[in-house]
């Protein structure tokens, strides 16, 4: 009896652990949508969305902050097209195609046969996903150079989904971070930083020096904590990054 039970148990198990660490990509579940409202209250008007894909967080982010100007990134050429397609004749929309990292220049990224949101340039996505991954060139830039170019001299919301390549680019917005010129930043954590071997203590070893309160996205809001080992659970999805020089920030966006 006891042994017919086991595959019950584990399956009730990793429900609880699931719900209780937010193992959830339901950006309307999750956290994601919670935290737009929530800085839908300050006044945003600069946006980043690197890892932008189609479009989909793009057009809410444009609809959420009626006078922010959102500039967003897509590495994958096809992919492009479709983020121009959907936004075109919007206007506080820049589209880019190229993606963001800690360099200039040429790159290769990795795209799943079906699932354009799972494209980076960091390898693993094959073992991950158990999915033949094709190459393919692309052009990367840092974010510093992007920011110089264009003039923009602070960046309210930084949201990157990169699957795995989140570190090179917030390392390449370097001179931004010394500056404190980054309000809030949304980064990803999974499987995937297995094999950029940028682990979750190394975001808090770049961002806390920075000046940020780091914590883990939630439904509730960010339970912000110092780095903890047993967190590196490769599990994610979302943390979040608050500059400390905006306390109300920290309180509006703090679980609740």
């Amino acid at each position: 009896m006891a042994r017919t039970l086991l595959p019950y148990l584990d399956k009730r198990a990793e429900h609880y652990l699931r719900r209780r660490k937010n193992f959830n990509y339901d950006s309307k579940q999750n956290g994601e949508f919670e935290l737009l409202i929530r800085l839908k209250k300050t006044d945003v008007r600069t946006v980043f969305d690197v890892g932008a894909n189609q479009g989909l967080w793009t057009l809410e982010s444009r609809e959420l902050f009626p006078f922010a100007h959102t500039h967003s990134f897509e590495i994958i050429p096809s992919t492009f097209a479709l983020l121009k397609k959907n936004t075109q004749n919007l206007d506080r929309i820049t589209c880019n195609p190229f993606g963001l990292s800690d360099r200039e220049g040429d790159a290769v990224a990795y795209t799943h046969p079906t699932a354009s949101e799972l494209a980076t340039i960091t390898s693993g996505g094959s073992e991950i996903h158990q999915a033949e991954f094709a190459k393919e060139n692309v052009q990367v830039r840092t974010g510093d150079s992007y920011c110089s170019e264009h003039a923009i001299q602070k960046i309210n919301f930084l949201k990157i989904d990169a699957e795995g390549a989140e570190g090179t680019i917030l390392t390449g917005f370097s001179g931004m971070l010394e500056q404190q010129r980054i309000e809030v930043i949304q980064f990803e954590y999974g499987m995937a930083n297995i094999y950029s071997r940028f682990l979750l203590k190394d975001f808090y070893s770049l961002l806390a020096p920075a000046g940020f309160a780091i914590g883990k996205l939630f439904s509730t809001g960010i339970r912000f904590s110092p780095y903890r080992p047993e967190n590196e659970d490769f599990r994610g999805p979302n943390f979040v990054a608050v500059h400390q020089a905006k306390p109300e920030l920290i309180r509006l966006l703090s679980e609740t």
